[in-house]
């Protein structure tokens, strides 16, 4: 098998990946029961952090020096300048962390029983605690950028990966609500 073909299709095709997987989580979640989820959630989520990792550190180009932009945000400037391209970018960053999102939320919900209506709902404290432990994971991704020099640093990345992962989580909710309200 022609890996790099594989890895080609992904890279070029990302966007159309991450919305079919949102799609079949979304019918899985709905219109299934509750003991399917773990037969998607489980290879999906497999998938998802492979294709997650050569995203972000094993398909890059290594540098011969370490990059890294520490001007906070330099891409929105540019992307408000007339820049499509630095859109593009804030975009795919926060697309990129959506399925953590969503599967943040339902690990989460593992071995916790049954809960009342009332505690479905998310205070302040839950959407800091998302946003944050997204904002970590990047961290975490763009200090080993940085360490194995593929790819640059920079703390727009690491805002663009919070929302995105905050944005998951809003899906993840959302679906949860639906669900709630069509099985009731």
């Amino acid at each position: 098998m022609d890996y790099q073909m594989l890895w080609t299709f992904i890279m070029n095709n990302c966007h159309v990946i991450v919305l079919v997987w949102f799609a079949v989580y979304f019918t899985v979640k709905i219109l299934l029961a509750e003991k399917y989820m773990g037969l998607f959630l489980l290879p999906s989520g497999i998938v998802y952090f492979a294709i997650f990792l050569f995203l972000t550190l094993f398909g890059r180009q290594s540098y011969p020096m370490m990059q890294y932009e520490l001007s906070f945000l330099w891409e929105y400037r540019l992307a408000f300048a007339g820049h499509r391209e630095y859109i593009w970018q804030i975009l795919d960053n926060m697309l990129l962390f959506v399925p953590m999102g969503i599967l943040y939320g339902e690990l989460r919900k593992i071995g916790r029983p049954k809960r009342h209506k009332e505690d479905y709902e998310c205070g302040r404290t839950g959407w800091i605690g998302v946003f944050l432990t997204g904002a970590l994971a990047s961290l975490t991704v763009e200090l080993l950028q940085l360490v194995f020099r593929r790819g640059l640093f920079e703390f727009d990345d690491i805002l663009n990966n919070a929302v995105g992962m905050a944005a998951g989580y809003t899906l993840y909710k959302l679906t949860e609500r639906i669900k709630r309200r069509i099985w009731r």
